[in-house]
Protein backbone atom coordinates (compact mmCIF):
# COMPACT_ATOMS: atom_id res chain seq x y z
CA UNK A 1 0.00 0.00 0.00
CA UNK A 2 3.03 2.30 -0.20
CA UNK A 3 3.42 2.79 3.57
CA UNK A 4 6.92 2.99 5.03
CA UNK A 5 7.88 0.73 7.95
CA UNK A 6 11.21 0.52 9.80
CA UNK A 7 12.94 -1.04 12.79
CA UNK A 8 16.40 -1.17 14.36
CA UNK A 9 18.56 1.41 16.11
CA UNK A 10 16.89 4.81 16.57
CA UNK A 11 20.32 6.50 16.82
CA UNK A 12 20.42 9.82 14.91
CA UNK A 13 16.71 9.30 14.10
CA UNK A 14 17.56 6.76 11.41
CA UNK A 15 14.30 4.79 11.82
CA UNK A 16 12.26 7.92 11.02
CA UNK A 17 10.00 7.66 14.08
CA UNK A 18 11.09 10.94 15.69
CA UNK A 19 13.16 9.07 18.27
CA UNK A 20 16.94 9.39 18.57
CA UNK A 21 17.80 6.77 21.17
CA UNK A 22 16.96 3.18 21.97
CA UNK A 23 15.92 0.44 19.61
CA UNK A 24 12.74 -0.29 17.65
CA UNK A 25 12.63 -4.11 17.87
CA UNK A 26 9.58 -4.71 15.66
CA UNK A 27 8.52 -3.12 12.38
CA UNK A 28 6.68 0.16 12.97
CA UNK A 29 4.93 2.41 10.46
CA UNK A 30 6.79 5.69 9.86
CA UNK A 31 4.33 8.49 10.62
CA UNK A 32 4.31 11.98 12.02
CA UNK A 33 6.53 14.94 11.49
CA UNK A 34 4.21 16.13 8.71
CA UNK A 35 6.81 15.36 6.06
CA UNK A 36 5.38 12.54 3.97
CA UNK A 37 1.74 13.14 3.18
CA UNK A 38 -0.53 10.18 3.85
CA UNK A 39 -1.66 10.43 0.22
CA UNK A 40 1.87 9.75 -1.10
CA UNK A 41 2.99 6.17 -1.62
CA UNK A 42 6.61 5.15 -1.08
CA UNK A 43 7.94 3.25 -4.12
CA UNK A 44 11.68 2.94 -3.35
CA UNK A 45 13.73 2.84 -0.14
CA UNK A 46 17.42 2.70 0.79
CA UNK A 47 19.31 2.43 4.07
CA UNK A 48 22.89 3.41 4.80
CA UNK A 49 25.07 3.17 7.87
CA UNK A 50 23.30 5.93 9.82
CA UNK A 51 20.79 7.40 7.37
CA UNK A 52 17.93 6.37 5.10
CA UNK A 53 16.12 7.64 2.03
CA UNK A 54 12.94 6.98 0.08
CA UNK A 55 11.22 8.01 -3.12
CA UNK A 56 7.47 8.56 -3.38
CA UNK A 57 5.33 7.76 -6.41
CA UNK A 58 5.53 11.39 -7.60
CA UNK A 59 9.35 11.13 -7.77
CA UNK A 60 10.02 13.17 -4.61
CA UNK A 61 13.02 12.23 -2.46
CA UNK A 62 13.03 12.18 1.35
CA UNK A 63 15.99 11.53 3.70
CA UNK A 64 16.43 11.15 7.46
CA UNK A 65 18.95 10.08 10.10
CA UNK A 66 22.49 11.37 10.62
CA UNK A 67 23.14 14.61 8.75
CA UNK A 68 26.92 14.75 9.23
CA UNK A 69 28.87 15.60 6.04
CA UNK A 70 25.62 16.54 4.27
CA UNK A 71 24.55 12.96 3.55
CA UNK A 72 20.87 13.99 3.86
CA UNK A 73 21.19 16.68 1.17
CA UNK A 74 19.37 19.36 3.19
CA UNK A 75 22.20 21.92 2.96
CA UNK A 76 23.14 21.52 6.63
CA UNK A 77 24.73 18.80 8.76
CA UNK A 78 21.75 18.54 11.11
CA UNK A 79 20.27 15.16 12.01
CA UNK A 80 16.66 14.57 11.04
CA UNK A 81 14.47 12.08 12.94
CA UNK A 82 11.59 12.08 10.43
CA UNK A 83 11.68 11.76 6.63
CA UNK A 84 12.21 15.23 5.16
CA UNK A 85 11.87 16.36 1.54
CA UNK A 86 15.21 17.08 -0.16
CA UNK A 87 14.46 20.57 -1.48
CA UNK A 88 17.46 20.55 -3.82
CA UNK A 89 15.78 17.75 -5.80
CA UNK A 90 12.34 19.36 -6.14
CA UNK A 91 11.45 19.22 -9.83
CA UNK A 92 13.76 16.24 -10.43
CA UNK A 93 11.81 12.98 -10.59
CA UNK A 94 13.83 10.33 -8.80
CA UNK A 95 13.91 6.70 -9.92
CA UNK A 96 16.42 5.17 -7.46
CA UNK A 97 18.37 6.26 -4.42
CA UNK A 98 21.32 4.52 -2.73
CA UNK A 99 22.79 5.23 0.70
CA UNK A 100 26.47 4.55 1.33
CA UNK A 101 28.33 4.77 4.59
CA UNK A 102 28.36 8.57 4.63
CA UNK A 103 26.96 9.62 1.24
CA UNK A 104 23.89 9.33 -0.99
CA UNK A 105 23.55 8.78 -4.75
CA UNK A 106 20.32 9.48 -6.64
CA UNK A 107 19.24 8.40 -10.13
CA UNK A 108 16.65 10.57 -11.86
CA UNK A 109 14.09 9.25 -14.33
CA UNK A 110 15.99 11.00 -17.15
CA UNK A 111 19.12 8.90 -16.43
CA UNK A 112 21.14 11.54 -14.59
CA UNK A 113 23.02 10.91 -11.33
CA UNK A 114 23.25 13.26 -8.34
CA UNK A 115 25.32 12.83 -5.19
CA UNK A 116 25.72 14.43 -1.78
CA UNK A 117 27.45 13.80 1.53
CA UNK A 118 30.99 12.80 2.45
CA UNK A 119 33.49 13.01 -0.40
CA UNK A 120 36.85 12.20 1.23
CA UNK A 121 37.42 9.10 -0.92
CA UNK A 122 36.01 10.49 -4.17
CA UNK A 123 32.77 8.54 -3.68
CA UNK A 124 30.65 11.51 -4.83
CA UNK A 125 32.07 11.36 -8.36
CA UNK A 126 32.93 15.03 -8.81
CA UNK A 127 36.69 14.66 -9.13
CA UNK A 128 37.26 16.21 -5.70
CA UNK A 129 37.31 15.00 -2.12
CA UNK A 130 34.99 17.73 -0.86
CA UNK A 131 31.75 17.12 1.01
CA UNK A 132 28.57 18.22 -0.77
CA UNK A 133 25.73 19.38 1.49
CA UNK A 134 23.19 19.52 -1.34
CA UNK A 135 22.50 17.29 -4.36
CA UNK A 136 25.02 17.91 -7.14
CA UNK A 137 24.83 16.52 -10.68
CA UNK A 138 27.69 14.16 -11.58
CA UNK A 139 28.98 15.29 -14.94
CA UNK A 140 32.13 13.69 -16.41
CA UNK A 141 32.37 10.82 -17.17
CA UNK A 142 28.58 10.23 -16.96
CA UNK A 143 27.60 13.26 -19.03
CA UNK A 144 25.64 12.20 -22.08
CA UNK A 145 25.17 8.66 -20.75
CA UNK A 146 21.79 7.27 -19.70
CA UNK A 147 22.23 5.59 -16.32
CA UNK A 148 19.74 2.84 -15.39
CA UNK A 149 20.96 1.80 -11.92
CA UNK A 150 23.05 3.19 -9.05
CA UNK A 151 24.45 1.52 -5.94
CA UNK A 152 26.69 2.59 -3.06
CA UNK A 153 29.20 0.77 -0.96
CA UNK A 154 30.53 2.14 2.29
CA UNK A 155 33.04 4.50 0.56
CA UNK A 156 32.44 3.94 -3.16
CA UNK A 157 29.67 4.26 -5.75
CA UNK A 158 28.65 2.65 -9.05
CA UNK A 159 26.45 3.48 -12.01
CA UNK A 160 25.27 1.15 -14.78
CA UNK A 161 24.42 2.69 -18.16
CA UNK A 162 21.73 1.61 -20.62
CA UNK A 163 24.50 0.30 -22.90
CA UNK A 164 25.80 -2.00 -20.15
CA UNK A 165 28.86 0.00 -19.11
CA UNK A 166 29.65 0.05 -15.40
CA UNK A 167 31.29 3.13 -13.88
CA UNK A 168 32.83 2.96 -10.40
CA UNK A 169 34.46 5.60 -8.22
CA UNK A 170 35.59 6.15 -4.64
CA UNK A 171 37.75 4.08 -2.32
CA UNK A 172 39.24 1.08 -4.11
CA UNK A 173 41.19 -0.47 -1.26
CA UNK A 174 41.05 -0.65 2.49
CA UNK A 175 44.05 -1.62 4.57
CA UNK A 176 43.13 -4.05 7.31
CA UNK A 177 45.34 -4.22 10.36
CA UNK A 178 45.38 -7.53 12.19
Amino acid sequence: DGCLWSFGSNGYGRTGHGITDGYQSTPRKVEGGGVISHSKKVVFIAAGHEHSACITEDGSTYTWGCGKNGRLGHGVETNCSHPKLVNGLVGIRAKEVACGGFHTILLSEDGRVYSFGHGAHGQLGHGTKEDMLTPTLIEAPLEGKFVVQVVCGFEHSMALTSKGFLYTWGCGVREILL
